[in-house]
């Protein structure tokens, strides 16, 4: 009924230009924790965590001009919190999601800067609250469907727009599949979304 987990890993990235004149070495440490209990039908799940987002190597070389390596950009990191309480029956479950992501030095593209836009890091940090309903309901074997709605709260935390909402992310998402399993090696599926402003 109980369940306890975690893990902890370190990460090292060096990235070095085609010259092997420019390099820069980043070193960052994630971590995750969780907890789960079930009740009767009912599950309830916690969790916390950090991540880590090194920049790729292409996000430091720019299209244009190509030459160039970027040394400025700074890893992503995240702390994030999530609870959910999942319901189960034989043939269907359901289940809410709440999470908070607070990151720092949050990687994005800005296609204002330079010829063809590049990659740059947020200076303030950001947040993201979720709030996430799921279902799934195995109603015969032409006809397994689920459906997911997600809103998601993006907003700077911090400097001078703080309190203002993320540009790029959608506040509304609505999604849904149905599969159907015509034979035992031959099935389809058709998928559905829906992203909102």
């Amino acid at each position: 009924k109980y369940v306890l987990s975690g893990g902890l890993r370190s990460e090292r990235v060096e990235d070095v230009d085609v010259l092997g004149k420019n390099a820069i070495v980043n070193t960052q440490t994630a971590y995750d924790l969780g907890a789960s209990v079930a009740m009767g039908d009912f599950r309830l799940r916690l969790n916390h965590n950090r991540s880590i987002r090194m920049p790729r190597l292409d996000e430091r070389t720019p299209i244009w001009p190509a030459t160039a390596f970027r040394t400025d950009l700074l890893p992503q990191t995240g702390k994030h919190y999530l609870a959910s309480l999942r319901y189960s029956a034989t043939d269907f479950w359901l289940e809410a999601t709440v999470s908070r992501a607070d990151l720092k030095n949050e990687l994005y593209f800005d296609p204002t800067v330079g010829f063809v836009g590049q990659n740059e890091n947020y200076s303030d940090p950001t947040r993201r609250d979720l709030f996430v309903v799921s279902a799934n309901w195995n109603a015969h074997a032409l006809a397994k469907m689920s459906a997911n709605y997600t809103y998601t709260k993006a907003i700077f935390m911090g400097g001078a727009f703080s309190g203002n909402a993320v540009p790029g992310i959608s506040k509304q998402r609505v999604g849904a599949s149905w599969q159907a399993d015509w034979t035992e090696g031959f099935s389809t599926t058709l998928f559905a979304t829906y992203v909102g402003k």
